[in-house]
């Protein structure tokens, strides 16, 4: 399971969720904290990733169907990638990635903000 953050885009996968395959889960909002969500899955496939062992995190390329792709990370810790993350490793990643058979779990959910120019 994969935990991510982003700015919503509205791209389409290269290999798309199947809707039939959601379900509802738990996700870690910190270590202790776990809430119910629904989770988009798709079959195993292969992508992009690396582990990092410097951080103890694992990441996943995920394409959309265009040049963008989407780098999601899992850390062994919850804090551990927070507190050593930066830039550099970013392109470790993306020079290191090997393709390997996963198959991706994103909670499904949404947020609106709107701002007053």
């Amino acid at each position: 399971m994969y935990l991510l953050s982003y700015i919503y885009y509205k791209g389409k996968w290269a290999t798309p969720f199947d809707p039939d395959m959601t379900r509802e889960d738990e996700f870690n909002v910190d270590e202790t904290n776990k809430v119910p969500v629904k989770m988009m899955r798709m079959e195993e496939t292969h992508f992009q990733t690396y582990d990092d062992q410097a951080i103890n995190t694992s990441v996943l390329q995920l394409p959309f169907n265009n040049s963008f792709s989407m780098l999601l990370m899992l850390p062994d810790n919850m804090t551990t990638l927070e507190n050593a993350i930066c830039p550099d490793h970013v392109t470790k990643w993306l020079k290191w990635m090997k393709p390997s058979e996963k198959t991706p779990s994103l909670c499904s959910c949404s947020s609106v903000t709107q701002y007053q120019t």
